[in-house]
Order: structure tokens, then C-alpha cells, then sequence
């Protein structure tokens, strides 16, 4: 990219990339070691009046804000954004989500429970799955709305307090995949966690190495395509999110003696 004044498509992606900086709390300084872009670069690009960026270096910054090279943000992961409340509740602290919810558009969201003056919010908009961070006061109670976000209609049972430690770990890691999300969202999980397994591979005297080698050894998703081949996969592997306890050690009897070689 040339040395040349943005237009005004550049000029509008140059507030979304801001925006992005302050929803990940990433520094100029912070990008450039991210990227290898020299700073001096970024600041140029960032004032909105050079296009200061190679195209390579520009895709580069796009890939770690989260966007592709069309300027959409990914939609094959979960992107976690952060912003601060304050007991004055200071909009200018909500501008940079302010100014992403207009690139989102139509959403739903939905709160979980605040731990240690946190409150993790799931905000889906089309395929685009988003957990925002919000800290806050320890007495103070965030509603979606107070955020400019579309509270969520739901189907399935999604209160506060039944969501499972095991997914509120990954959220809180920072961890949670694009799938496990739309279970959290959507309600369609059991309460499980890996005391589950541990009770699986204890049934049938097997290690959880062995048990999880075998799922992994013939979870073709990964490799193919093939409906049929994804069918017959989907069949061989633990059903963790489709019954309790007890039809999940029916299910896995085969799979265990075959991790045994037996």
C-alpha cells in the first residue's frame, strides 16, 4: 500500500481497528511487537491520514484485531473483547463497543454470573460469536441494555447459575471454541466437566490417555469432508453432550476395547 491519503472506506476502517485496539486493551506498542510492524508505521496508519501500511503488514494488523482482509471479523472463532464500568457508568468507556456494534449490527446477548467484578457477556451477531469482559464495581449489576446490547431471546435453558464450571473456565481462559459457545448460548449442554470421564475410564479399567487417544485417533472432522465418513465418525466417539452418565458408559463399551486393542 502506497503512501497516499485514505479514503474515506480506509478512513472508517481506521475507527474499527481503533476500536478493536480498545476492546483487546493492545497498545501501539503492543501491536507492533505482535506484528514486527514498526510503530511508527502503525501510528502513521492510525492517524487516518497516511496509508502507511504494506499490504502484507496491512493484513497482518487486520489477522490480529480479529479481521479478515475484507474488514469482517472472523467468523471461525470466538473473540474476546474487555471494557471497564465505572459507578458513573461514563459512556466514553463504552465508545470503542459503541462503535463495533455498528459494523455488528442485529445481535442478541445474554450475562452470566460476575465473578471477581467480572461479568461475562455472550453477544452473537449472525455467525459472528463475541464474549465481552466486563469489569465493573463488586455491587454493581450489569444488564446487556445498560451496554447498548440486545438482550437475548434464547431457546433451551440458559440461567445464570446453570451454566457449568467447565465452560465458565473456558470463557474465563479465554479458551472457549466456537461450538462449546453456541452450547452455552443456546442451553443445550449437560453439566458435565471431567470428573465424567474419569468415571468413564474407571467403569471400563482403562487410563484417560487411552480413552482420549482413541477419540482423537478417529475423529475424522478434521481430515474429510465426506458426509458419510463424518457420519460413521460422529458414531465411534463419546457422546458427551447427548445424555447423562449412564448412556455414556452404554455408548462407550465398544470404544473402550478397542482403545485396548481388544
Amino acid at each position: 500500500m502506497a503512501i497516499a491519503e485514505l479514503n474515506d472506506t480506509e478512513k472508517t476502517q481506521v475507527q474499527t481497528l481503533r476500536a478493536l485496539m480498545g476492546l483487546h486493551g493492545l497498545t501501539v506498542s503492543d501491536l507492533s511487537i505482535r506484528t514486527f510492524i514498526p510503530q511508527e508505521n502503525i501510528e502513521a496508519f492510525l492517524s487516518g491520514t497516511t496509508a502507511s501500511l504494506s499490504d502484507a503488514s496491512h493484513k497482518e494488523f487486520l489477522r490480529t484485531l480479529g479481521m479478515t482482509e475484507r474488514g469482517e471479523l472472523f467468523t471461525n472463532r470466538v473473540h474476546f473483547w474487555g471494557v471497564k464500568m465505572k459507578r458513573s457508568r461514563n459512556k466514553d468507556n463504552l465508545l470503542p463497543l459503541s462503535n463495533m456494534l455498528k459494523l455488528i449490527g442485529e445481535h442478541s446477548a445474554m450475562a452470566l454470573g460476575k465473578k471477581k467484578n467480572i461479568t461475562p457477556i455472550l453477544l452473537k451477531a449472525g455467525d459472528t460469536k463475541i464474549v465481552l469482559f466486563v469489569h465493573g464495581p463488586r455491587f454493581m449489576t450489569i444488564n446487556v441494555a445498560d451496554l447498548g446490547l440486545n438482550p437475548g431471546a434464547f431457546a433451551g435453558n440458559h440461567k445464570v447459575q446453570s451454566v457449568p464450571q467447565y465452560y465458565y473456565d473456558l470463557i474465563s481462559m479465554c479458551a472457549l471454541r466456537p461450538n462449546y459457545f453456541d452450547l452455552v448460548l443456546e442451553g443445550t449442554y449437560i453439566n458435565e466437566d471431567i470428573d465424567l470421564l474419569r468415571m468413564v475410564a474407571l467403569e471400563h479399567d482403562v487410563t484417560l490417555s487411552e480413552l482420549v487417544n482413541y477419540v482423537v485417533r478417529n475423529d475424522k472432522r478434521a481430515v474429510s469432508n465426506d458426509a458419510q465418513s463424518e457420519t460413521k465418525s460422529d458414531s465411534q466417539i463419546i457422546a458427551l453432550h447427548s445424555g447423562g452418565y449412564s448412556s455414556t458408559v452404554v455408548e462407550s463399551g465398544a470404544l473402550i476395547q478397542a482403545a485396548r486393542g481388544l
